[in-house]
């Protein structure tokens, strides 16, 4: 990532999942996500990223910066209301920008 090599980013985090799938649950598990989105977001694939994000949040359901990434993936895709929601979302948990 701070290469900005964002497309090796993605593969290195995506192969870090497989080498340890039983770490579902880790810090490690749901962050190589949150970086995956982050990586897609720069690459302007949101939808991809929200995917990620999706899956980050899934597994830390309180993730405040997955949360406001992910809204502000789905804004720049005119899901306004889903992100805005999203947006809410991530400053309950506490996200302040």
């Amino acid at each position: 990532m701070k290469l900005k090599d964002y497309k090796g980013a993605i593969i290195d985090f995506n192969k870090a999942i497989d080498l340890n799938p039983k770490s579902i649950l880790s810090y490690y598990y749901i962050n190589a996500y949150h970086n995956i989105g982050n990586s897609k977001y720069l690459l302007k694939d949101y939808k991809g990223a929200i995917i990620d994000f999706s899956k980050s949040i899934e597994h830390k359901p309180e993730f405040a910066t997955a949360y406001y990434k992910r809204g502000i993936c789905k804004i720049n895709i005119n899901q306004k209301n889903e992100g805005k929601l999203d947006l809410l979302r991530a400053k309950e948990f506490g996200f302040q920008v």
